[in-house]
Formats: structure tokens, sequence, C-alpha cells
């Protein structure tokens, strides 16, 4: 019967569709007793848990009749009343026992007689319901007073959060039986002066705030039977109404329900439209807040700045994917190893966030460990590998990395390359075409024992070696790549620049083709002999 609703977490859009299914069942029905009817097993069947649990136990309708109004059975039940005398009628039922599903079959409730205050004082429910819902008890029973004052538009709502042990619900053995945890109720004032009330027993705690967005249903129901006015109130009953109502009050009636539905929606307009601007503005937020834990944790896993080198210098770039608020996993590092000897190592771990993160750290600090007790750029990746295949984690992570050995030999420095399936690192020499040094191997982390390759060469005063991730090649501008021959074009280029300004160059020729929101993260790190 529509879309379902979770009864903890029930808002203002859920009432305003709840509200415009209960109006539509008026036009439906040929009698109120037909319309209650629809109503609570509308009600029974639209609230639901997230496996598709029913939430309320028992829904019901009651509507006050006089006495004299009432048919030959409801009369009979209530015995030896006056004929003016209110009754509070079981209009309607739902529920999950089968006998909860005909009013007639109900034991003790079909019919309650509100012959005084005082009989009102000793039936705990009743009065409770109608002391929260704000109900004039004193006009109440003294009909035909006014029931409301005229200044109000609605009841009230009646809500026990907690209703075991609860005083206001007597019957704590149905309670127990049937789980009930909060009891619910509203209703409205009809213009022939009678009032109907809707009871919901509900077997999950449903908050005040919720309870009361229930209570706003109240106008739509009003409205339908109000539309009714002329229809028999019982489906034995033939007749119309005891109580005739003039046109004009009719239309009285109307404008004011309808200028309370105008108040529901426009405060439920106001409050959807707070809650987008605050989702919107915590969202911002939180992305801030993201994003600056995101470049704090990344910041974490790369050298607050690189060591200073004598007869070498280094320089190095990095930038996140997007907006920054994912931690992503390349890295880079520069570090002594023994007297003369550095290690350089650039690596592209897969996959971001945390993920990424701990395996990130755990790569940059086992290349250190393992570079200080091997003299082999092999046995350095082949070390790591062994790290990253061992780790016991839920998805397949694996990364690729750049190691070398640098050491100064007089004027000449000789670089040791190891390639674990990454890109070949560049080569420059002033005024010449880049260089591939090396080849790619394979990724660490996916075998037992991968592929590393391995070469060894010599640098002069003034040539550089540019290690980088695939935030170069990659770098997408629609469906053109930046590729492989832009980034040794742009670096031939300024081969004879310092290497900072080499590595800035390509950093911001990158960054000119595809824009400011990069898809993949970008890590440059560069060394140039001085001497």
């Amino acid at each position: 019967m529509g879309a379902s609703n979770d009864l903890t977490d029930f808002g203002l859009g859920d009432m305003v569709r709840l509200a415009s299914s209960l109006r539509a069942f008026a036009g439906q029905s040929a009698h109120l007793e037909d319309y209650a009817g629809q109503l609570c097993t509308f009600l029974h069947e639209a609230f639901v848990d997230d496996t598709g649990g029913r939430q309320a136990v028992l829904v019901r309708v009651y509507l006050t009749q006089p006495a004299a109004g009432l048919p030959a059975t409801e009369r009979a039940f209530v015995g030896d009343v006056d004929d003016q005398v209110r009754c509070l009628t079981l209009l309607g039922t739902a529920g999950e026992s089968p006998e909860w599903n005909d009013r007639r079959l109900s034991q003790g409730h079909l019919v309650i007689p509100l012959h005084n205050a005082d009989r009102i004082a000793e039936l705990p429910m009743i009065a409770g319901l109608l002391a929260q819902m704000r109900v004039n008890v004193g006009a109440l029973v003294a009909p035909p007073g006014l029931v409301l004052d005229p200044a109000e538009h609605r009841f009230g709502v009646f809500h026990v959060p907690d209703a075991w042990g609860s005083p206001l619900i007597p019957a704590q053995d149905f309670v127990r039986e049937h789980g009930v945890r909060s009891v619910l109720g509203f209703g409205g004032v009809l213009p022939d002066g009678e009032i109907y009330t809707v009871v919901l027993f509900a077997r999950v705690a449903v908050r005040r705030e919720i309870a009361e967005l229930l209570e706003a249903l109240s106008p739509s129901i009003t409205l339908a039977m109000t539309e009714m006015l002329d229809l028999p109130v019982f489906a034995d009953r033939s007749g119309v109404r005891t109580s005739r109502v003039a046109e004009r009050d009719r239309a009285q009636a109307r404008e004011a329900l309808l200028r309370g539905l105008l108040e529901v929606h426009e405060r439920v307009a106001a409050q959807e439209s707070d809650r987008a601007r605050g989702a919107i503005a915590e969202a911002r937020r939180e992305a801030e807040r993201s994003g600056n834990l995101a470049r704090t944790l990344q910041a974490s896993l790369l050298p607050h700045e690189l060591p200073r080198i004598s007869g070498l210098k280094s320089a190095a770039y990095f930038q996140p994917s997007g907006d920054g608020s994912e931690i992503g996993g390349d890295f880079y590092d520069v570090f002594p190893i023994r007297r003369g000897t550095w290690g350089l190592v650039l690596g592209d771990v897969s996959g971001k966030g945390a993920g990424a993160a701990s395996l990130t750290a755990l790569a940059r600090h086992t290349v250190r460990a393992a570079a200080l007790r091997t003299r082999s750029c092999i046995e350095v990746l082949r070390v790591l590998n062994e790290a990253v295949y061992r780790q016991e984690i839920a998805e397949e992570r694996y990364l690729t990395a750049v190691f070398a050995l640098l050491t100064r030999r007089g004027w000449v420095l000789e670089v040791d390359l190891c390639l674990g399936g990454h890109e070949p690192p560049l080569l420059l020499r002033p005024g010449q075409p880049a260089i591939e040094v090396g080849s790619i191997g394979q990724p660490l982390g996916l075998f037992p024992h991968p592929d590393i390759s391995s070469t060894r060469f010599e640098m002069q005063r003034g040539e550089s070696l540019i290690t980088f991730t695939d935030g170069a090649t990659e770098a997408r501008r629609d469906q053109d790549f930046f590729g492989l021959q832009r980034v040794e074009a742009t670096l031939a280029a300024l081969s004879d620049r310092a290497i900072s300004e080499i590595v800035d160059g390509l950093a911001g020729a990158v960054t000119a083709f595809q824009g400011p929101d990069a898809s993949d993260d970008l890590a440059i790190l560069g060394i140039q002999s001085t001497r």
C-alpha cells in the first residue's frame, strides 16, 4: 500500500506522503467505518524495519457517538445508558491477530461510554489520551458543547514512550505478550462536534519528535472525514447521521482544515529546507575535516623535506587526486644509508584510504630498514615484496616501486637502479632527448618471487634523473592521455634547468593538461648531480 516507513527514522517527507494516501481513501469509502478500516490497515502495513518486519502491533480508530446513534449491537453492548451519553466507539482496527481485524470481535473496547469526568478518570488510558491530546473533557461529556478551544486547529499527541510498566497502559499482559514498546495517538474534531482518535501500539521505541510528526496527519484525516459528513457512520446503518451540519459550517471547517494543512506543508517545506542547508553545510565541514585529515595523514607518509646531500640536489612534488579528501598511495623518500651512499625510493600503492595508507607506511619503513642490511637494490625490493605479500588483508593490495642506491665516486654519481613493476625513470642530459633507464619488472606483493629488473649507470655533473608515478602518464583530458611521449618532451625541454625547475615544470605541464580535477595522485621525485 505504498512506500514503507521506519518508525524509528520517520521524517517530515514521510509524513506528507502518508497524509496524501490517507486523504485518498475517503473517495473509495461508502461510510466512515469503511474509511476507518482502510486507515488502520494502511498504518499497520506502512511501518516496517529494515528486514521487512512490521513495527505496528495494532492500530485502532475510535469515534465518539451519542448512544442514540449507535447500531443495535453497539447499543446493546453499552446497556442502559442515556441516549445523550457520548460513547467512544471502535470504528476501525487492524493488527497481527485475526480477531484484531474485525471491530465486532472486540471483547471490551467495542464501545466505551463516557458518562462523566469521574468515569473517564477511572479509565487510565482514555484519561491519559484525552489529557495529552488536550481534549476538553467537560465539553466532551456535556454535548453539544465545544470539544476544542476555537483557536486551536488540531489536538495534541498522546505519547507513551515506554509502555512497559506504564500506568497509562493497564493491559500489561498485552504489552508483554506482543512486545509493545511505545503507544501513540492523535486525532481531531469533526464539524458535527464528534472527535476521532487513532491509536497505534508499536513494537519499537518511538521518540517524541516522531510522535509529533504523526500528529500532523490529523488535518488530512479530519478533512477526509469532513468530506464524508453525509455518509453513514457504520456499515450496517443505511441512514444519515443524527447530527446534521449546515453547509456554511462545513465550508468554515474545510477552510480551517485547509489552513491547517497549509501550515503543515509550510512547516515541512521550511524544515526540509533548513535540514537540506544544514546537511550541505555539514557535508562541507565534513569534507573539509576529512580533507584536512587526509592531507595530514598523507603528509605524514612523505618526508617533511628532502635531505641536503653534498654534490647532489633533489626536488619533489606531490598532488593528491580530486579535492585531496582521500588518502592516496603515492610516496617517495630520500635517506642516508652509509657514508657516501643514499637511498631513493618512489612508489605507488594500489587503492586509496586507510588500507593504502597502511601499506604505504609499511613500504616506506621496510625499504629504509632493508637498505641498511644489504648493498643490493634487488634485495631491498625482494624484502619489500615479502613484507607486502605476507600481509593478511581482505583486499588485494600491491605496489609498484623504483628504488636506487646513489653512491658518490669523485665526480661521478653511481646509480644502482631497480624497478618493481614501475615506469622506468628518465635520465636527462642537457640539450639531449630524455632516456629511459631500466625495465619495468613485476609489481610487488602479488607473487612470492616477482621479476625485479636491475640496471647500473653513471651520472655526470648537470645530469638529472626523474622518477614519477602514473599520475603523470595517465593524466587525462577527455579521452586523451598525457602519455610518456609528452613527459619525455616536457623534460627534454627543461633538461638544462635546475632540478626544482624541472620537477615543477613537469608538474605544471601535467596539471595544465588535465585541469584541476586530477583522477589520480601525482608524485614526482628528481635528483641532479652538481659536481
